[in-house]
């Protein structure tokens, strides 16, 4: 999954699995506009199949956008991460 969400980042984006299923675009995009367009293209991917073990298994994505002030801490990014993903499974 993170080889899909990694092909619609550039190359001043980072990609990073949190655990288990759950991945993070790092992206330093500010212009909202722009965020939702990059989710669009990460969203984009749902439904498609990916081979695991000679099986074909539908993929599913949920997308969520959290904005990082510069004086975060990390305890408090990874917390509010959290619950972007959660909400964005609603």
């Amino acid at each position: 999954m993170a080889s899909r969400i990694d092909k619609v980042a550039n190359d001043e984006m980072m990609v990073f699995r949190i655990g288990g299923d759950e991945f993070a675009l790092i992206s330093g995009l500010y212009d909202y506009e722009s965020v939702v367009r990059l989710s669009e293209q990460v969203l984009a991917k749902n439904g498609e199949t990916i081979d695991y073990e000679g099986q074909k298994l539908p993929l599913s994505l949920w997308c969520g956008v959290t904005q990082i002030p510069e004086s975060l801490r990390y305890s408090e990014f990874f917390t509010d991460m959290h619950h972007t993903i959660d909400k964005s499974k609603e």
